[in-house]
């Protein structure tokens, strides 16, 4: 995927989302398969999937196929229900509601 849309579509989340904790994407070294990461203060942070489902549109013309999605902490029903609506049918989505333990260093630098 173009780094100038990636680096565009983080620019325009950290600017309209500053409740998110983190947005990082990743690509293998092949750079055919990428992941993103991001970490959202609570469940209840549906603003989310409404800000970037516009900005994403061009992102279907080069996405092949979507291998898993995956959901990590608690999930009010009302966010299981906006995040269906994004789901790719066929596609493998894991949900993993019940954290154990870890920590966010908000101050560590990520390089890059």
């Amino acid at each position: 995927m173009s780094g100038r849309f990636l680096s565009a579509h983080a620019a325009m989340i950290e600017a309209e989302e500053p409740q998110l904790i983190a947005f990082h994407v990743y690509f293998n070294e092949a750079g055919d398969t990428a992941s993103v990461v991001q970490v959202h203060p609570d469940s209840a942070t549906e603003r989310h999937m409404h800000v970037i489902s516009e900005h994403m549109g061009p992102a279907f013309e080069i996405i092949d196929t979507i291998q898993t999605e995956q959901y990590y902490g608690p999930m009010s029903e009302s966010l299981a229900e906006t995040l269906a609506q994004f789901e790719t049918p066929g596609t493998a989505v894991a949900k993993m509601p019940d954290y154990e333990a870890g920590f966010t260093r908000a101050t560590a630098a990520v390089s890059g």
